[in-house]
């Protein structure tokens, strides 16, 4: 971040981070200070694409560096969108939910979802799933 002033009012103090400006989403305030604010996610992908990085090092390096770069109170904002909060919300709850439960297909449970998957297709009943008991619980 080389601390680049925009020259838009009222945001002309924000505070730009050079090399992310397809990741600009806006301008906005905090408290009474100007700033800039960006996808944290097209960020890191910036930095894949266009720096070849893996995922894992353009993460440690955009928080060190740009995201943990405190410039004064026009620094950037680096957001991430609800819809993406919530997507990992999800995939965690159903990580939950099969790690402890069991697939059960009409009234009996089965050792593997694959099993309880196609029982469930060929007599055309729903997949749900079923509390562990105790015993079985990991």
């Amino acid at each position: 971040m080389a601390g680049e002033s925009m020259d838009i009012e009222p945001y002309g103090d924000a505070l730009l981070a050079d090399g992310f400006e397809d990741a600009l989403l806006g301008f906005g305030f905090q408290f009474n200070a100007a700033v800039a604010i960006y996808d944290y996610e097209a960020c890191i992908d910036i930095l894949r694409e266009r720096d070849g990085m893996s995922a894992l090092g353009a993460l440690a390096f955009f928080e060190f560096n740009v995201a943990g770069a405190y410039m004064g109170p026009n620094t950037p904002v680096f957001m991430t969108k609800v819809e993406r909060i919530r997507q990992a919300v999800r995939g965690v709850h159903e990580h939950e939910t099969r790690s402890h439960s069991m697939p059960k297909v009409g009234k009996r449970v089965y050792p593997s979802v694959k099993q309880a998957k196609a029982v469930a297709k060929q007599t055309g009943k729903k997949l749900t799933y079923t509390k562990r008991p105790s015993a079985y619980k990991a």
